[in-house]
């Protein structure tokens, strides 16, 4: 049996387990490592939806979309047929992600705050030490700064959703990752 992914249900479920990971926080304070790597995980597939949906080669590291250009379609095209390339292209870095959705676009978006968010995520899923410490509030400002590009991405192209109740679900999500974040946020802040 074959499980098949996509990058809209991967974004609503990260955001989902952003939320559940967020829940369980109060009972242990480690779950904000899942939390972070959901809210990115979350991002990623929103901006590569919407960026997607413009353009699939703006997805993709440069060199790679280049190639498919030059290369991959063409034969696709000749050959009237779906056409495998032999490596899928990569996905281009996060951050020249996020600076292909937002760059060109008028918003209150802090790249910091974004850029600690995937530098976070990294240093869970790549560190190799014994001992990793990360201040909370420091990753609570990056995942809401995140929410944040999630509910700009959706506010600019609603092709983001095939049905209203999608629309509605998404709002009802990013509502309540947004409560949840809240219910964390340091009282000096």
């Amino acid at each position: 049996m074959n499980l098949e992914f996509d990058r809209r249900n991967t974004a609503r479920i990260s955001l989902q387990e952003f939320c559940s990971c967020m829940e369980r926080l109060i009972d242990d304070e480690l779950m904000m490592q899942y939390a972070v790597i959901s809210m990115h995980n979350a991002l990623q597939g929103y901006m590569t939806i919407y960026l997607r949906d413009n353009d699939l080669l703006d997805t993709w590291k440069n060199v790679h979309a280049k190639k498919w250009q030059e290369v991959e379609y063409p034969k696709m095209l000749a050959t009237e047929g779906i056409y495998q390339p032999k490596r899928y292209p990569q996905l281009d870095f996060f951050m020249d992600l996020f600076d292909k959705v937002f760059s060109s676009k008028d918003h209150s978006l802090e790249r910091e705050s974004i850029n600690a968010l995937n530098e976070q995520r990294n240093n869970f899923i790549h560190f190799n030490t014994d001992y990793f410490t990360l201040e909370k509030q420091y990753a609570l400002d990056a995942c809401a700064e995140a929410l944040k590009a999630i509910i700009f991405i959706a506010s600019l192209d609603r092709r983001l959703f095939y049905y209203e109740e999608e629309q509605q679900d998404f709002e009802a999500l990013c509502e309540k990752a947004k409560g949840q974040i809240d219910t964390h946020q340091s009282p000096n802040k």
